[in-house]
This record gives C-alpha cells, sequence and structure tokens, in this order.
C-alpha cells in the first residue's frame, strides 16, 4: 500500500499556495446560531487563530451528517447509493473548547463517481496547501459505521490508504468515530466496537499509538465532546503533507 500511494504521489504535481484559499469558505461574515445555542464565528477565517479537523471515512459512513451537526452549517449530504462529496468541503467555522474550528469533509476512497486515484489526489492537493499555508491542523476523525456486519477487503483497503496518508507519528492526533449506534442492539454493537479496536487488521495499530475510539450518538454535544478532544493537541503534519512537501 506505501508503494501505491507512492507511485500516485509522484504523478502528482506541485501545488501552488492558491489551492487552499480557492476552496476554502471566502469572506465568511454572516452569524450563524447552531442547535444548541452556540453562534458560529462571525468573521473571516484567520489561520492564526482558527484550528483544522479532516474527516475521512467510507462513502455513506455519515463523514457529512457528523459535520453539520457539529458546526451547523449545511455541506451536501447524500441520501442514496452514489457518492454525494466529491470534493474538500469546508465547515463554517464555529467555537469549540475555546477555539475556533473549520472541520473538513473528504470523498469517500470507495467514491461511486471517482477512482481511489482521483480521490487521493484531491486529499493530497488541499492537505498540501494547507501545511505551505500554516493552517494549523490539530486532529483526524475516521468515521466508522457500528452498523456493518463485516469490514470486507474495500473497506480494508480504505483503511490502510488512510493509515498510510496518516503516518504512525500522527496517530496521537487520530480519533475513530464509530457512529450509528441506534441501528444495533447494545451488545451486537459492543462485540464489534471491541473487535474493532482488537485487532491489528482493523484500528489496533492506531489505538496502540495513543490514537483514540469514540462513540457518537448523533447529537451535537456528542460530536463536540469528540472535537474537544484533538482542538487543545498540537498541529500536526501528516505523511502525505510532508512527503509531497519534500518532494516540490
Amino acid at each position: 500500500m506505501g508503494q501505491r500511494i507512492a507511485r500516485i504521489l509522484a504523478r502528482i504535481p506541485c501545488f501552488s499556495d492558491h489551492v487552499f484559499h480557492d476552496e476554502e469558505p471566502k469572506n465568511i461574515k454572516e452569524t450563524k446560531e447552531t442547535k444548541d445555542g452556540s453562534v458560529a464565528a462571525s468573521s473571516p477565517i484567520d489561520p492564526n487563530t482558527t484550528v483544522y479537523v479532516v474527516v475521512m471515512g467510507p462513502t455513506g459512513s455519515g463523514k457529512t451528517t457528523f459535520i453539520n451537526l457539529a458546526s451547523g452549517s449545511e455541506l451536501r449530504t447524500g441520501s442514496g447509493l452514489e457518492s454525494c462529496t466529491n470534493e474538500v468541503q469546508t465547515s463554517l467555522p464555529f467555537k469549540v473548547g475555546g477555539k475556533q474550528v473549520v472541520v473538513l469533509d473528504t470523498p469517500g476512497f470507495d467514491d461511486t463517481t471517482m477512482t481511489d486515484t482521483d480521490v487521493l489526489k484531491i486529499i493530497s492537493a488541499y492537505l498540501v496547501a494547507m501545511n505551505k499555508q500554516g493552517a494549523r491542523l490539530v486532529g483526524v476523525i475516521y468515521m466508522q459505521r457500528i452498523s456493518d456486519l463485516k469490514i470486507g477487503g474495500s473497506a480494508r483497503r480504505d483503511l490502510r490508504m488512510f493509515q498510510e496518508l496518516c503516518g504512525e507519528e500522527a496517530y496521537e492526533n487520530v480519533i475513530v468515530v464509530t457512529n450509528m449506534w441506534g441501528t444495533v442492539s447494545e451488545e451486537d454493537g459492543i462485540a464489534r466496537e471491541g473487535e474493532l479496536a482488537s485487532k491489528d487488521i482493523f484500528y489496533k495499530p492506531i489505538l496502540d499509538r495513543k490514537g483514540r475510539m469514540m462513540r457518537h450518538d448523533n447529537t451535537q454535544k456528542s460530536a463536540h465532546r469528540i472535537l474537544e478532544e484533538l482542538v487543545q493537541k498540537e498541529p500536526i503534519v501528516l505523511r502525505i503533507q510532508r512527503e509531497l512537501a519534500e518532494g516540490c
């Protein structure tokens, strides 16, 4: 998998600084009230005071729904089998744990409209531009449906790709978020959670290096509790950001 990513990276050109700005929400001045009465930031995004969190995971794992719930944004969500997110989307800036936060929504590696190579190029371009801009990335969330009866070959491939993107040195800033608990019995959910946490083919390597696994109950309070674990951390540089920067 590492060699595969290296080959893909070799075909990605160096990106100029304008990429990040072109995709970032511009001149956000409106005030937006979230469901719990908190108010999203009413000033333009300031990279010196804003921290960023990236959300990744398979198509249909609830990435966009999580972000909208946390931030009060209205990013596009899919309701059918076809993927909806085919680019990096950014939430409105909002306050969590005393920090102004922007959360990034990414396409899934099993996207129905793009190849894994295309998805990797999109995510890589955005991440390397963030790094060159000096944006403070403090964490990565990987969404995992607890309702999945099996985690097949494509899902494990997605996970390996995610691990390669992050690099082991960044695992401390990774949270695996299990969701859709309301669709399974508590007994089945706990059993699946234990398997996900204890097997090397799943999330054990991340958890062994101080990553975390947390449950999301589809409330804004739950989403903020998860984000609060990340926003206080020191900024990180993901492996893919570092390797692309070294190659440019």
